[in-house]
């Protein structure tokens, strides 16, 4: 039985859209050799997930940090024409007034199970865009807390003990397949992908299209 489910921020609460991350995205096409919208937005994308799962675990370090390195390394690779302080505060922006999904409130409300959010980022920022939006979780699990990324099993598992429930109990929803639903599954997570557009036919993990649609599997 089902008594928890976990929710990724980025991607799943936060869908990558609104002023703050399309601002971010442009100005980042504009200010270096990505050039378009497309591309700055998968280069980021991939490359800082590539830079968590190489500084996971014994080589973490935190996000903001972490991003902070990215850029650093990075900006004569792709040409960047912006200081590295300026690019994080436009990540900082993202995290914290980007509009939630659509169907979050809808879904937090009509949920009979307590949801929590795991987060990369700092749970400070969860905390700001959750009040600015007057939404209600019953907690968020921040991963410099555990000190490792969502590709880490550690972190599902500190997110298992913060809930006060067992592994057969949760349900974590996410959107990377590479990143943090293998973490949760080596937990022994029941996982499944929130793949709103259709891009992921043919995965291993189930799949749903809406967060209703989960209500609905589980008798909701």
């Amino acid at each position: 039985m089902i008594k928890a489910i976990f929710l990724s921020y980025t991607g799943v609460v936060l869908p990558r859209r609104g002023n703050e991350y399309r601002q971010f995205i442009e100005t980042l096409a504009k200010n270096s050799n990505l050039k378009d919208y497309k591309r700055a937005a998968e280069w980021f994308q991939q490359t800082l997930r590539t830079y968590k799962c190489s500084h996971s675990k014994d080589r973490y370090i935190k996000e903001e940090d972490l991003l902070r390195m990215m850029f650093d390394e990075k900006k004569d690779e792709i040409r960047l024409g912006l200081a590295v302080e300026q690019v994080l505060i436009m990540v900082q922006n993202c995290l914290m007034y980007s509009p939630v999904s659509d169907e979050l409130p809808g879904f937090l409300s009509l949920s009979r199970r307590p949801v929590y959010i795991i987060s990369d980022c700092s749970a400070d920022y969860v905390t700001v865009e959750m009040k600015r939006n007057h939404l209600h979780i019953h907690g968020v699990i921040g991963c410099d807390s555990v000190q490792a990324y969502r590709n880490c099993q550690d972190v599902f598992e500190y997110a298992l003990q913060k809930a006060g429930i067992e592994k057969e109990e949760a349900l974590y929803i996410g959107e990377d397949v590479q990143m943090d639903l293998p973490g949760a599954r080596q937990a022994g997570i029941t996982s499944v992908i929130l793949d709103r557009r259709g891009d992921y036919h043919g995965s291993e993990y189930r799949r749903i299209r809406s967060l209703s649609s989960l209500l609905a599997n589980l008798g909701e």
